[in-house]
């Protein structure tokens, strides 16, 4: 009789802590739920870091506090106090070592920011062994705090290992490039017959027929380079994404300078538009 009490209380014990594994939080998860959302936040973002957008009343009592130990606006200073009890409170609990806007003061601009909302936004540098999930909670409960997010970590590929190797085009006397399948572009960019959204002509449709090169799914964009216009040197174009390779044989001449901070003080900005010799 007791060896069968004792079977049976080591078939019992692996569910009793398994129950306590799933027992049930205030949010209606389970501790074994929180522990793997805990584990991909901290997989996911940035450790020691987090970014908040403040009310309007907090924000304008940050600023005040930055003015107040003197240190400057303008210069993005970094502070680890608000003089707001319940906001240092919970700062205190992360160990927080800065605070700054997440939209640096913006001169002539800075009106504008201000409309928009942009410098209520603060990241909170902060104890990297603490939780981002923790921090999360902490200050999602502060009042003035408004929206709380983490800072997602950016993997950005090593494109310079990338190699290209022209296969199907042969170059003319002009600024032409002529494929194997009589396709004329008017510039001698390699790449251009590979982006098919300006100009298909259906070269890899039967290598993947579930792709959109289908010939003609474009935007039709060869009659306009052809007998209107290939652009104009004016027009200054901004890239927003991963950046440019300003040594590139198509951009390093077309660079545009900005002169007031070129020909202007060293350390100084001198366009007034929240950076400091961006030229």
């Amino acid at each position: 009789m007791r060896f069968l009490f004792f079977i049976l209380l080591l078939l019992i014990i692996p569910f009793i802590n398994s129950c306590k594994d799933d027992d049930l939080l205030e949010d209606g998860t389970t501790i074994s739920q929180e522990k793997e959302t805990e584990n991909t936040v901290e997989n996911s973002y940035i450790p020691g870091k987090i970014r908040v957008k403040f009310s309007q009343e907090l924000a304008l009592q940050v600023q005040t506090t930055v003015k107040a130990t003197n240190k400057s606006i303008k210069n993005n200073s970094n502070i680890t106090k608000t003089e707001v009890k319940s906001v240092d409170n919970a700062l205190s609990s992360l160990n927080v070592t800065g605070l700054k806007r997440t939209f640096p003061y913006c001169g002539k601009f800075e009106q504008r920011t201000h409309d928009a909302g942009l410098d209520r936004w603060y990241d909170i540098t902060f104890d990297k062994s603490k939780s981002l999930t923790k921090a999360n909670n902490d200050l999602e409960m502060v009042d003035g705090i408004d929206i709380v997010e983490y800072i997602p970590i950016i993997k950005i590929s090593d494109h310079s290992k990338n190699t290209f190797s022209p296969s199907r085009e042969t170059k003319s006397s002009s600024n032409i490039v002529k494929t194997e399948n009589n396709d004329i572009y008017p510039f001698n960019d390699p790449m251009l017959k590979d982006q098919w959204h300006y100009y298909n002509n259906g070269l890899n449709y039967n290598d993947d027929p579930d792709s959109n090169m289908k010939k003609g799914c474009d935007i039709n964009v060869l009659p306009v380079w052809e007998n209107y216009t290939t652009g104009n040197e004016d027009v200054i174009v901004a890239v927003i994404d991963f950046g440019i390779d300003m040594d590139h044989e198509d951009l390093a001449d077309n660079i545009w300078i900005n002169s007031y901070e070129k020909n202007g003080s060293p350390g100084i900005d001198d366009d007034n538009n929240g950076y400091i010799d961006d030229y």
